[in-house]
């Protein structure tokens, strides 16, 4: 990929991670958790991690630090689940 195209993909996952943050947190929707629960994010938040050994340091690398672990909260399950190895590849 160019540049170019993985900055417009590390953009768009960064987006997705927010757009799951902000459904997690908002209210009106919270009966439909179990759905979006089944729709992880987990592809982009490996992306994510995967780039930001490369953008390690200024305001997005802050804002998207910020957001993963916002992410883990509402999906503790990244955390707990210790026999997953793609968790464990996460976590570590």
């Amino acid at each position: 990929m160019s540049q170019e195209e993985r900055e417009k993909l590390f953009d768009i996952c960064l987006m997705t991670v927010e757009q799951d943050i902000f459904l997690h947190s908002t209210p009106s929707v919270r009966g439909f958790l179990w759905h979006m629960d089944l729709q992880s994010q987990l592809d982009a938040i490996v992306y994510l991690l995967s780039e930001l050994r490369h953008k390690s340091t200024g305001d997005t690398a802050d804002r998207t630090w910020s957001q993963i672990a916002y992410a883990f909260a509402y999906h503790p399950h990244i955390i707990t689940n210790t026999k997953n190895p793609l968790y464990a590849a996460v976590r570590t």
